[in-house]
């Protein structure tokens, strides 16, 4: 079972990982909720790792899977490790790849989700924001597979521009 990181979805994972795993295994991949192709009910508490774990390890339930390797990309290197501490009858494994798994450089950045919660942060992702990152995604693509060059078509294959709307950036 494979998750994404931020600013992307289950169709950029599948991929880069998922397609050649698939040729031997089988590969579930979702999109965390409020990315991709899924919507995520208001408030930040939805977003958390815990709750995003255990809203995935109830899909995985109703699939019937059991001893999953779940692998997490980059941001979901936060929620894969609930799925060993508490959804232990679906995951046999977690593997963490490129995981935020400490602490973030500078320190706690509340201020940052209490703006986002925010009317005024409402109004900066739907006016300001996107346009903005959207304007830097070819950039942005360069910078992250420096120094190897990027697959071709990954911004089209991958759904870039998808994951960049005001909810999954919120």
């Amino acid at each position: 079972m494979i998750l994404h990181g931020a600013s992307s979805n289950l169709a950029e994972s599948m991929l880069g990982l998922g397609l050649p795993l698939s040729q031997h295994y089988r590969v579930i991949a979702f999109d965390r909720p409020g990315h991709g192709w899924s919507e995520r009910k208001r408030g930040l508490s939805e977003a958390e790792p815990a709750r995003q774990a255990a809203l995935v390890a109830a899909a995985l339930r109703r699939l019937e899977v059991r001893n999953a390797v779940v692998v997490g990309h980059s941001w979901s290197g936060t929620v894969v490790p609930h799925f060993a501490l508490d959804h232990t009858d679906v995951a046999g494994a977690i593997v963490v790849l490129s995981g935020i798994t400490s602490p973030w450089p500078g320190g706690y950045i509340g201020w940052f989700r209490r703006f986002i919660a925010s009317k005024a942060g409402w109004l900066m992702m739907r006016t300001v924001a996107v346009p903005i990152l959207l304007m830097f995604r070819i950039w942005m693509k360069r910078k992250t597979f420096r120094p190897q060059q990027p697959p071709p078509g990954i911004v089209r294959k991958g759904f870039i521009p998808w994951p960049s709307g005001p909810g999954p950036m919120r």
